[in-house]
């Protein structure tokens, strides 16, 4: 009983010291605001400054398209264009003659001017692409930098004959996307 009325009184006097000397600690603060500061995005565009013809193909060749397609990263703020992302869409001139069921996309080699070519495999017809598919190139395309854009691709073999002299014009729509790469 004596050792409890002791530790109760010695956490009494323990506690009223420490409140105490808290009183008695006095400190100097000082506030200072920083007013007016911006978040700004920064700016991303992406071009193209060329487009190809292929011409006198026949069936069963297989082809590179020819002059390559260049795209240009013009800006981008604070960092490189990490993605490429192509959109196609054919559209038959001759809608008698569509050859564009005829041409396979084998597929797409991006060629930075100071980098390494990234080749992605797509094997699908021109028609199933126009549905529409988006492909997915990962390839680092530095600010102010270019590349070049070639599509490997197949006039089928099964063509037929009123495919002869037909044309198919096709859209690409090319999507670039920067983003941070993960922290290890």
């Amino acid at each position: 009983m004596l050792n409890k009325k002791m530790l109760l009184s010695i956490l009494i006097i323990g506690t009223v010291a420490v409140v105490a000397g808290a009183g008695t600690w006095a400190q100097f603060t000082a506030i200072a605001t920083s007013d007016d500061n911006t978040f700004t995005a920064g700016q991303m565009s992406i071009s193209t400054s060329t487009t190809f013809a292929q011409e006198n193909i026949y069936p069963s060749q297989s082809f590179l398209t020819s002059p390559a397609i260049t795209i240009a990263n013009d800006e981008a703020s604070p960092d490189a264009i990490r993605q490429i992302a192509l959109n196609l869409t054919a559209i038959d001139g001759d809608t008698d003659k569509p050859i564009s069921t005829y041409i396979n996309v084998d597929n797409v080699t991006i060629t930075p001017a100071d980098g390494e070519a990234v080749t992605v495999e797509v094997n699908d017809l021109l028609t199933d692409l126009s549905n529409p598919s988006i492909i997915i190139v990962p390839v680092t395309l530095p600010i102010g930098t270019d590349a070049s854009v070639v599509f490997g691709c197949t006039f089928l073999e099964d063509a037929p004959d009123s495919c002869q002299g037909a044309s198919n014009n096709v859209d690409i729509t090319f999507v670039g996307s920067q983003f941070q790469e993960p922290v290890e």
